[in-house]
């Protein structure tokens, strides 16, 4: 465990030097495979987590970031890791600079069958939250509750909307209007 705390919170190069100073003790207790499998792991895991974070770094940046001892074994590290899959990224070596790419979810096939099933929710979820707003909104409590008083005598304006009187142009009554004429109606039978 305390090796462990101080590979991650020390430069690779200070870990060899710590492993390398008890290698006597990690020998002897059959441990000095697993040192060294430790150091590459997490050593790995850092540049693993600088993909998660920059898209471009230079070497030398990488080296600082995963603290490492130089340009070169960053260099060397980030080929294998992209030979082995284990990142996917380009290096440049003109510029000196590994570029990392983002990895894609599956084939298009694949991505347009998973899109489509979403699209397809959307829509249900949609018809849904529709048939509950309408329920809400023509529900006679809550019109009661929400609705300001109407205008006339014991409901005289809401009577007209009813009958078909109402407020909307040519005669027909808007959408809100017929809403209103059949809470009323409703409420009439529930009386």
């Amino acid at each position: 465990l305390q090796l462990a705390q101080h590979q991650f919170n020390k430069s690779a190069e200070e870990f060899q030097k710590y492993i390398d100073k008890h290698k006597k003790t990690f020998e002897a207790g059959d441990n000095w495979g697993l040192c060294k499998q430790l150091h590459k792991a997490v050593v790995k895991r850092k540049i693993q987590k600088l993909q998660k974070t920059y898209i471009s770094l230079s070497f030398e940046d990488v080296a600082k970031l995963a603290k490492l001892k130089d340009e070169k074994e960053a260099q060397e590290i980030v080929a294998h890791m992209i030979e082995d899959g284990e990142i996917n990224a380009r290096i440049c070596c003109k510029e000196r600079t590994i570029t990392f790419a983002v990895k894609s979810g599956g084939d298009s096939q694949e991505i347009a069958a998973k899109l489509k099933e979403n699209i397809r929710e959307v829509f249900e979820l949609y018809g849904k939250l529709q048939d509950v707003d309408h329920k809400i909104k023509t529900n006679v409590n809550f019109i009661k509750k929400n609705m300001p008083e109407l205008p006339g005598k014991d409901g005289a304006f809401a009577e007209a909307s009813v009958r078909g009187g109402g407020n909307s142009q040519f005669g027909r009554r808007t959408p809100e209007e017929d809403m209103l004429a059949r809470a009323i109606e409703k409420s009439r039978h529930e009386k």
